[in-house]
């Protein structure tokens, strides 16, 4: 992942099966069954808008045509601090 302006992106390789049809990415350091749906993407990035600070799971799986996950999911920890805080005058 990589930090930008308005978010994070979150970059993975494609899956080399035919029948891809797009990724669901989750947060939570939960199981994946509990974690929180943030996108489904046809595409193998995302800009995630993070709207919490701290380190935060991200899941993710490939969903084929037939709307099957796959088996497993691979998860990334993002830690986002805060912004420094801002004095206005």
């Amino acid at each position: 992942y990589t930090f930008e302006q308005f978010g994070v992106r979150l970059q993975w390789p494609a899956l080399p099966d035919l029948d891809v049809q797009e990724y669901e990415l989750r947060v939570g350091t939960t199981s994946w069954d509990e974690a929180v749906l943030i996108a489904r993407v046809r595409a193998t990035a995302y800009l995630w808008r993070v709207l919490l600070s701290g380190p935060t799971v991200v899941q993710i799986k490939a969903v084929d045509t037939s709307g099957n996950w796959s088996a497993s999911s691979a998860s990334v920890t993002v830690d986002v601090q805060p912004p420094s805080q801002v004095s206005l005058q």
